[in-house]
């Protein structure tokens, strides 16, 4: 039997662009002890036998969000802890960016302890904004900010 622990965690990651805005998620986690407000991109683990595709387009979903996975754009191989990023490009396709009502981030907002608010930023206001994970933020800064 393979325990889960020795499957290597894969998150993935959305950067979608419309009209040089970004679309990113801002955060208030109060359960944190610093930087408790912050901006990041769409996305999370693949679970199970998700594709990676498929867990874009469930976490774009969760923002009402529809998009198309395009190229990838950023990786880290498994680092120490075991885990790979991914973050792809990806085209919007329609919706406007709200918390939709079926989502486990809906809840945890209903405790009041947790904010989660999908919405487009401005690229060029990237810079100076609190944005996870910092190397992500960087790159779309330099190769998509023209």
């Amino acid at each position: 039997i393979i325990m889960n622990e020795d499957i290597p965690k894969r998150w993935v990651g959305g950067i979608c662009i419309k009209d040089e805005s970004v679309l990113l998620i801002y955060r208030i986690n109060k359960e944190k002890d610093f930087n408790q407000e912050y901006f990041v991109f769409p996305g999370g683990q693949v679970e199970g036998d998700e594709s990676i595709e498929d867990t874009l387009m469930r976490e774009f979903k969760e923002s009402s969000i529809t998009a198309r996975i395009g190229e990838l754009f950023y990786s880290t191989e498994e680092d120490i802890n075991d885990e790979a990023d991914y973050y792809y490009l990806c085209d919007y396709v329609v919706g406007e960016p709200s918390v939709s009502q079926q989502s486990k981030e809906r809840e945890l907002m209903e405790s009041g302890n947790q904010v989660y608010t999908p919405m487009w930023v401005p690229l060029r206001e990237l810079d100076e904004l609190i944005v996870y994970p910092e190397t992500v933020k960087n790159k779309v800064i330099e190769e998509l900010l023209g």
